[in-house]
């Protein structure tokens, strides 16, 4: 079976649709699925998430390179659509999500649209009166003629719910790829084997979306209260935002409690996750949340906003803290979970158990696997 893969960037600032698209790559090949991806570039982004000269098809970007215009790619659809069984369109509102429904309806390809987050109310009350437009007139009709619509989790699919679309909607999470031989329970100690600070870890893009503003506050307060901690911030971002939070960081006072380690990935990423005693992503919108499901893995104890999709299952297998969108709510679950060696221990416990059962990304490629079987019959 060959799957076309179409999705606007793989570069790793372009954040969780781009590195969840890296990690099923190697899955498909060992399942005997040819999967190609192609995607536009702009060299301003950075580096890639995964590069592979054989099934990466990289388009140069032009004018206007928000909407990730590409007219080679365009070109190159065109002529090269048929040569496939399937195509799978990653994300919307941009050129090659749109071309690419266009050729595979043309060409009677069976396609399915995963819209990763793009359909949520948060992300559609940013520049509504355009994206209402743009969506009635071009990505309803795309969304339409899809066999499926996939969301990666449920609080997505209830997302999705509210625009009654004709096509099938499908949950399948994303995840992480587990090793059990390699799970190690950490007992509550991380770095602080050495030493008697704990290690606070933000692993996401730096955007006003994530909350860093509010997890500022927070460390604020924690800073007047007791010094045996250490955020680490890693991620990158717009220089100008990235900039202004530094900035913040100063004006509170709270710059030696922070250390800012950029865009990261590989062995350094996996070194971050290790290490650290508490994740925290205090995000105003996040559709699955691919960090929070590898920091789980990693044995961190987790701390997410109500608004991270998976949430809900961390509340429900009570193997992290859920706060709400407010400064104390998140100092008070730093406060806690830093004074509580054992409640960390047991939900890391709790969360490894939870990211078997539901985030194995290996289960979960071969159910997407199911559904391109599905697809072409």
């Amino acid at each position: 079976m060959k799957v076309l893969q179409v999705i606007p960037s793989m570069a790793r600032s372009y954040g969780g649709p781009s590195v969840a698209l890296a990690q099923t790559q190697e899955i498909f090949q060992d399942l005997g699925i040819e999967s190609v991806v192609v995607t536009t570039r702009d060299t301003r982004e950075g580096a890639l998430t995964w590069e592979s000269s054989e099934r990466l098809r990289l388009f140069e970007r032009q004018w206007p390179f928000f909407y990730f215009f590409s007219r080679p790619l365009d070109i190159w659809l065109n002529e090269n659509i048929r040569n496939f069984d399937i195509v799978h369109i990653h994300s919307l509102f941009s050129f090659p999500a749109l071309v690419a429904g266009r050729y595979a309806r043309k060409y009677q390809i069976p396609y399915l649209i995963e819209p990763f987050g793009t359909m949520d109310e948060f992300c559609m009350k940013r520049h509504w009166i355009r994206k209402k437009f743009y969506f009635e007139m071009l990505e309803r009709k795309s969304l339409n003629g899809a066999k499926y619509v996939r969301a990666v989790s449920l609080s997505e699919k209830e997302e999705l719910s509210r625009f009654k679309l004709r096509s099938k909607c499908v949950v399948i999470p994303l995840g992480v790829r587990i090793i059990p031989d390699q799970r190690v329970l950490k007992s509550g100690v991380g770095s602080s084997e050495k030493s008697n600070v704990k290690k606070i870890l933000y692993l996401s893009r730096i955007d006003p979306k994530k909350g860093l503003k509010l997890l500022l506050g927070a460390i604020n307060l924690l800073a007047k209260k007791r010094q045996d901690f250490k955020l680490v911030i890693a991620g990158g971002g717009r220089a100008s935002y990235v900039e202004r939070i530094k900035k913040e960081a100063m004006s509170l006072g709270i710059s030696n409690q922070i250390a800012f380690v950029g865009e990261v990935g590989g062995d350094y990423k996996k070194k971050l996750l290790e290490d650290a005693d508490i994740f925290v992503l205090p995000s105003y919108r996040e559709n699955f949340g691919i960090a929070v499901a590898e920091a789980l893995e990693a044995g961190c104890s987790v701390i997410v906003s109500r608004e991270v999709a998976i949430a809900r299952e961390i509340k429900e297998a009570s193997a992290g803290l859920v706060i709400s969108l407010e400064v104390r709510s998140i100092y008070e679950a730093l406060d806690e979970l830093l004074n509580n060696d054992q409640l960390r221990i047991q939900m890391a416990i709790r969360a490894k158990k939870m990211v078997g059962e539901k985030f194995d990304l290996d289960k979960n490629t071969r159910e997407l696997a199911g559904i391109y079987e599905t697809m072409r019959k």
